[in-house]
């Protein structure tokens, strides 16, 4: 069974950040990855421009696919959550013999080398039957016009099972 997938989601505005993550990915990745201990997935929005160069800079290091969200809508949050989805659909068809799935934004930023063994790390060591591992928000808050009276609310990036959608 393969190990852990990172999923790297990003439309045309994230591409400038999306570009330096992958140079710090693969800075901190000594050697060439086998595909069976991770692979990268990266998820283009339907409107956005595709990254080329964050691809190019990711294939020296690690097996490496683009994929093409289908429609989303362009309006936060349904667009985001849609995106999310759609995404799982497909990993779930195509990668569901990872053990778990790196949902990586654009933003967040491994500090060390062995970081995604330091994460399959974390979900093997999950208590069983658990889906998500990931950072647990609660919170009260009007996000542009939308109420949210209570939300218990996991930051986009976490580990999920790669079947999660299925």
């Amino acid at each position: 069974m393969a190990k852990i997938l990172i999923v790297m989601p990003y439309y045309s505005a994230d591409i400038p950040l999306q570009t330096a993550l992958a140079a710090t990915i693969t800075k901190l990745q000594p050697s060439k990855v086998a595909p069976e201990d991770c692979s990268i997935l990266l998820v283009r929005r339907h409107d956005s421009k595709i990254n080329v160069k964050a691809f190019e800079i990711l294939i020296d290091k690690f097996a490496v696919e683009h994929w093409t969200c289908g429609h989303t809508g362009a309006r936060f949050p349904g667009s985001a959550s849609e995106m999310f989805f759609k995404t799982f659909e497909y990993v779930a068809k195509k990668y569901k013999h990872f053990d778990c799935a790196f949902w990586m934004e654009p933003d967040c930023c491994p500090m060390h080398p062995g970081w995604f063994e330091a994460l399959h790390r974390e979900w093997l060591g999950r208590k069983q039957g658990v889906k998500v591992v990931g950072h647990l928000v609660d919170w009260l808050k009007t996000i542009t016009g939308y109420k949210v009276e209570e939300a218990h609310h996991i930051n986009g990036a976490a580990l999920y099972d790669p079947n999660i959608i299925s």
